[in-house]
């Protein structure tokens, strides 16, 4: 039996052995460690528990709204069944990072084999999300928030995005609209990636399309209304602060260069995945989200100015697509050397020097 045939039939096996790899990656730091690791996770069981004492109050404080406050219903729930079969909530609570992240590995798979129809790069783009750093500052997968739960809607917003013209496509606006009330900044660093691809695709808008930035009206509008303070100015203003962000203002955002954090290697492989990625039409969607959390990073080492979201939490959103750019990329190098190289041991030569 050929090595294809035997990864064909054992590919479901594969698969759940890759999202173990992760689960039991994710859950290291837990190894010895029975309790959440940082300080916003305390924050969130907080709020949460304040919930389940009807003590939660309005979803907003000063003139800044609360938008997270669907993670924090969410934990609540968690919570609430835990309690139920008498599971302890705050020692559990270190599983949720690991779970949080076998569902994102499940939506980037379904995104890469959409993409691509490749079950090999779908798993290549597990491996390479599972190496993704995580810090105190960074964030990141170690850690049960807002952002790390709302990565598999990320991803899945874009598989449900790139079948728009189909039924499926309103699938999208339900992860968009779930986004905006569990962690707005990825929402507004999608909203790029979305004006590119209508302006590279122009021709082909519809109504349909259109309708995909209602979400970003009704937000906007439920926004304005929360934080309204006095005139419209004034409020506009406070909505400004929300999405402008001055470098080293604050000590939630510290320097970070996302070349060294993601890996050399891996970017390299991830810029050939843009080429790849940019030859089909259907992968194109990839392109557009590396080109503008590029020229979002441009703007603030030019200018020492972020917008729409800290430059850390730019930074990872960037990662996220770096990662199915790697998938891309390398299953692209793969392809083309096993067309050009004929010799059966010069192939398994270079699948060790890849390895």
């Amino acid at each position: 039996m050929t090595a294809k045939k035997l990864m064909e039939k054992y590919k479901h096996f594969l698969l759940a052995f890759a999202l173990i790899f992760v689960f039991l990656l994710v859950y290291y730091p837990h190894y010895n460690y029975n309790y959440p690791l940082h300080a916003d996770e305390w924050y969130h069981i907080e709020q949460a528990e304040k919930i389940l004492n009807n003590d939660y109050g309005k979803p907003y404080r000063n003139f800044g709204a609360n938008f997270e406050f669907g993670y924090q219903y969410i934990l609540a729930g968690i919570f609430f069944i835990e309690r139920a079969v008498g599971i302890d909530e705050i020692l559990a609570y270190r599983f949720l990072p690991a779970i949080f992240a076998v569902f994102a590995s499940l939506a980037l798979f379904m995104l890469l084999l959409r993409l691509t129809g490749s079950f090999n790069t779908g798993l290549l783009g597990i491996i390479f999300f599972a190496s993704l750093p995580s810090n105190v500052n960074l964030l990141g997968l170690w850690f049960a928030l807002p952002m790390s739960f709302s990565i598999f809607l990320v991803y899945l917003f874009f598989y449900f995005f790139i079948d728009t013209m189909k039924s499926s496509g309103y699938y999208s606006l339900a992860s968009l609209f779930a986004l905006f009330f569990i962690y707005p900044p990825f929402v507004l660093l999608i909203m790029p990636v979305l004006i590119f691809y209508f302006i590279f695709n122009y021709h082909e808008i519809r109504t349909r399309k259109i309708m995909i930035f209602l979400p970003y009206l009704i937000f906007f509008l439920l926004a304005f209304k929360i934080m309204w303070y006095k005139t419209i100015w004034k409020t506009f203003l406070i909505i400004l602060k929300t999405i402008v962000f001055k470098a080293g203002e604050s000590h939630l955002e510290l320097s970070q260069n996302f070349y060294m954090l993601y890996g050399i290697v891996p970017l390299l492989i991830a810029i050939t995945g843009i080429y790849f990625s940019f030859k089909e039409k259907q992968k194109r969607i990839l392109f557009f989200w590396f080109l503008s959390c590029f020229l979002l990073l441009v703007f603030y080492y030019l200018f020492d100015f972020s917008l729409l979201a800290r430059n850390q939490r730019i930074i990872y959103f960037l990662m996220l697509n770096l990662v199915l750019l790697s998938a891309v990329g390398l299953m692209g190098i793969i392809s083309f050397f096993n067309e050009k190289i004929k010799n059966k041991k010069l192939k398994i030569a270079f699948g060790v020097v890849l390895l």
